[in-house]
């Protein structure tokens, strides 16, 4: 669904309050924040801008803040022609994940959504992949220093000391290390400045997140170590995590746990869980209602109990331990699947609740306040505390104290009324072409502009195909799909490419009816193959290598193959609708002139003929297949080649015709497709070869099967030798045994062409005498009554 305005306007109110006009808070007080989610945040909000003529070129910018969101929001508004400023109070941009280890991933705090163990963040600008914070850090670095375009300036080392409204503009000083102030006006200012440290509780070790990775350790405690954490966000989860499960890394173990679990089931189960929760509500019961049946039936809960550590114990602190948003879906089922496994072991885990007051040290160990387990308050000592109660906003916003707490207002009152809006944002694909756009024009470097559009087109024209591991099957993702190619495939003007980003194992028989679709589409459609996979389908012809083709746009279902074969039908349909048309105005290729009363009935019993068909999508099924090609050479529909299409035009028209003079009526009654005379098959065909042999060829009466023959490509007389029967005498008695007398035939001889240009009543004079005269065969050889 293309965005509104009112998508544009929702954009900016989550980051602008209404009495603070041109002041934005970039994912202050939202849930779910991640390093992609920031990203994203501040490219539709300065999108959004733009749309919405708030934001123009020459305007000054400020930006307070060189995170994730922070260069992105600058970058932004520099593309619009922005005079941007970007302040950072550290030494140097992106500075929190320098060095750090701990994994980052574009989507995987979105699981169990499709895409969401796509490793690829798929940005217009300062695009990454997942891996560990310090080198996409450096990656995104470089990449900011090589495109930062002179309208926009870094100034670093610069804190916030004040911002004042003053008329339609803001004044914003910043003071350097050295204490030296400077005040500027600005139209429009950014506040992307994080959320502060971890507040400390007491005698709590200081953590970093980036670049403390918490309890995780290969090394076995000396004696049994009892720890402590308190939190239920993703840091606390996380930590749980660590302590208990032996040797944790959090990318291992996540991979190895969505080996067991990564279906599309579960997704279905946590929706179900969450159905009518609020944000913050307990999600234990209902996550171990309907997700943790899945874990036990798929072993992840005998995973998890394998890799507990013995030598620790855990008192997790938090109330409730699995809150309604407060955390990554993924990251709360793990946990549920580690509380789940840790019955195993009596006292490996327990359960506390209630604010922590404080933490004092008792010599080596520690000593918690606050906390209580069935309304007792805990009365034990620690040998680690760990305590994630997140950051302290209200100190990194001092300086804007009044703005940040009527924003807070503003934004906790939107998402009351909007709870989906603390969804993990995705990249819309509009704010993605519209950005490209932006940088496609400011691209002065010839060949990098050409490159630019050229890659631009090749997004608009793909429909790439992947494997989605979240939900374990195949997705298709573009601006277009494949329910609308395949709606007018044989009509195509406008070529569109079908990269595959998965093998042939899972593509299935979707590929067989894809390379039928590029052949009836004359061309337009192109089936290419990223270089990951390409080896695996060189092989294929007609597969050309294409670049790793990543889209912007969100996984959606793949068509079932039965679809796409309903689909290729429903093409060939269309074309022998406009063949009938033409016949019907008096001219068939292939055929020549047909007289204005045979010409005249033909729609009219097509349309018949059509509705039989939609009705019984076997039938039509098996009615075109051998409209294409006979049994005799096996099962196989049509191959989307136009050079065939001709005979099976000719053949449809033959047909028709051949009803004025004999009633005909589609049926499923292979090895035909039609019945005639109450239980006698027909076989239409278009069918040219058999097994590289001329179809005329086959004048075995015993090969057909059956009582009569209308082909474009056969011959008048090829059964004249095969009027004998040849089991023995035994009469056929219904169509499921096999006719021996030569059948009817009608082909598209000079003969029978010849009377199709004729009157009506010569036509079916003629097509009597033809079926009279098997009638008469059958008589003869069977010595009894005419069977049809």
């Amino acid at each position: 669904m293309a965005l509104t305005d009112a998508d544009f306007d929702r954009w900016i109110s989550l980051s602008e309050a209404a009495d603070y006009q041109n002041l934005f808070f970039i994912g202050t007080f939202d849930p779910r924040i991640t390093f992609y989610s920031q990203q994203v945040r501040a490219l539709r909000l300065v999108h959004a801008l733009g749309k919405r003529a708030r934001i123009t070129a020459g305007q000054a910018v400020a930006v307070v803040g060189g995170g994730a969101a922070g260069i992105a929001a600058s970058m932004a508004a520099a593309v619009h022609g922005c005079e941007v400023k970007l302040y950072e109070q550290r030494t140097d941009i992106l500075q929190l994940q320098s060095g750090s280890p701990r994994l980052l991933h574009p989507h995987i705090y979105e699981w169990p959504a499709r895409g969401s163990l796509e490793a690829d963040a798929v940005l217009p600008m300062f695009d990454w992949s997942e891996g560990e914070g310090a080198a996409v850090r450096n990656r995104l670095k470089t990449a900011f220093d090589q495109q930062r375009p002179t309208n926009l300036t870094v100034h670093k080392s610069c804190a916030l000391e004040s911002l004042t409204r003053e008329n339609d503009e803001w004044r914003l000083t910043m003071v350097r290390d050295d204490g030296t102030p400077e005040e500027k006006l600005f139209s429009h200012v950014f506040l992307a400045m994080g959320f502060g440290e971890e507040r400390i509780i007491g005698a709590a070790p200081s953590l970093n997140y980036w670049t403390d990775l918490g309890p995780a350790s290969a090394t076995a405690e000396t004696n049994t170590k009892a720890y402590f954490v308190s939190g239920s966000g993703d840091g606390g989860l996380t930590d749980a995590l660590a302590v208990l499960i032996g040797e944790f890394d959090h990318r291992r173990f996540t991979g190895a746990f969505l080996e067991r679990v990564g279906k599309g089931k579960l997704a279905e189960a946590i929706e179900a869980a969450e159905n009518g929760l609020a944000l913050g509500a307990d999600l234990l019961p209902a996550l171990s209602e309907h997700v943790l049946p899945i874990l036990s039936s798929r072993h992840a809960i005998d995973f998890v109990a394998g890799q507990l550590r013995t030598d620790r114990t855990l008192t997790l602190n938090a109330e409730p331990i699995l809150a309604r948003g407060r955390a990554a879906r993924l990251n709360q089922v793990m946990l549920l699947a580690l509380i789940e496994a840790a019955k195993t072991q009596a006292g490996r885990l327990s359960f506390s609740t209630g604010e922590v007051s404080d933490i004092k040290k008792d010599g080596d160990r520690f000593r918690v306040f606050g906390p209580h387990a069935d309304g007792v308050p805990i009365d034990k000592l620690f040998d680690r505390v760990i305590v994630r109660h997140g950051p302290d906003k209200s100190a990194r916003y001092a300086k804007v104290a009044q703005q940040f707490q009527d924003f807070r207002a503003h934004h906790a009152a939107l998402l009351a009324a909007a709870p989906e809006l603390t969804d993990p944002p995705r990249l819309a694909p509009e704010t993605f072409d519209y950005f490209d756009a932006l940088l496609t024009v400011r691209e002065t470097a010839p060949v990098k502009k050409s490159a630019r559009l050229v890659a631009a087109e090749h997004r608009r024209r793909s429909i790439r195909l992947s494997w989605d591991p979240a939900f374990q099957q195949l997705i298709q993702q573009g601006e277009d799909n494949l329910e609308n190619v395949i709606a007018s495939i044989e009509a195509m003007t406008d070529q569109r490419t079908i990269v595959l980003a998965a093998g042939p194992d899972k593509l299935g028989e979707h590929m067989e009816v894809l390379m039928r679709l590029r052949q009836a589409s004359g061309g337009q459609l192109i089936i290419a193959a990223t270089t990951e996979v390409y080896a695996q389908w060189s092989a294929d012809k007609g597969v050309v290598s294409v670049p790793a083709a990543h889209l912007p746009h969100s996984g959606q279902d793949v068509p079932s193959a039965d679809m796409l074969w309903d689909g290729l039908d429903t093409c060939l349909l269309r074309m022998l609708n406009a063949a009938v048309a033409d016949a019907a105005s008096g001219s068939c290729a292939g055929i020549g002139p047909i007289h204005s009363s045979i010409a005249s009935n033909l729609s009219t019993t097509w349309q018949s003929w059509r509705s039989e068909l939609a009705a019984h999508p076997k039938m039509r099924s098996d009615f075109l297949r051998l409209l294409f090609q006979v049994e005799l050479a096996g099962k196989n529909r049509w191959d989307g080649a136009s050079e065939h299409l001709a005979g099976l035009k000719s053949a449809l028209v033959l047909m028709l015709a051949t009803h004025e003079g004999e009633a005909l009526l589609p049926a499923l009654c292979a090895p035909g497709n039609l019945f005639f005379g109450g239980n006698a098959v027909a076989l239409g065909s278009g069918c040219e070869h058999i097994n590289d042999r001329p179809i005329a060829d086959y004048s075995d009466a015993s090969q057909w099967d059956v009582d009569a023959l209308i082909l474009s490509r056969g011959e008048d007389g090829m059964f004249q030798a095969s009027d004998l029967l040849t089991d023995a005498g035994e009469a056929p008695t219904s169509l499921t045994r096999a006719c021996r007398v030569a059948p009817a035939v009608i082909t598209k001889s000079l003969k029978w062409r010849k009377l199709l240009n004729g009157d009506i009543k010569i036509w079916r004079d003629a097509v009597n005498k033809e079926f009279d005269a098997w009638r008469a065969r059958q008589q003869k050889q069977l010595g009894g009554d005419i069977v049809a």
